[in-house]
């Protein structure tokens, strides 16, 4: 049995329709880890941050797999982090420091239900 042109107009629209659901979903999510990152990072140096007026940095799906660095001034140090897509779970993995301040160093995994620090004192 064919089927009809209607058929797969309708499979396309179904498929389209999962699609933005899934976008949807992974925007949030990545919302979410943005919100825990941001809280880290005043947590960690918020009178820098609201001295310097440092523009946080906007997680989002081009971050996957890409190291970056957000220098906070007056804090000789700042905050190192890559996204991962594990599985379909997105991890930040952020490093932050204090290069005059040895033994500052802290290590954090973000994931949309907050953070949690994996390793201090380097």
């Amino acid at each position: 049995m064919k089927c009809c042109a209607q058929c797969f107009v309708n499979e396309q629209v179904i498929r389209n329709i999962l699609a933005s659901e899934v976008c949807v979903k992974t925007e949030n999510e990545l919302m979410e880890i943005q919100k825990h990152f941001h809280r880290l990072i005043n947590e960690r140096a918020e009178k820098m941050v609201k001295e310097n007026n440092v523009i946080l940095p906007v997680i989002d799906e081009k971050c996957i797999n890409v190291k970056q660095w957000i220098p906070i001034p007056g804090m000789y140090g700042g905050f190192s982090y890559i996204l991962k897509n594990e599985s379909g779970v997105y991890n930040l993995y952020v490093e932050s420091w204090c290069r005059i301040a040895e033994g500052s160093g802290q290590a954090h995994t973000i994931n949309k239900n907050g953070y949690v620090l994996t390793e201090e004192g380097f």
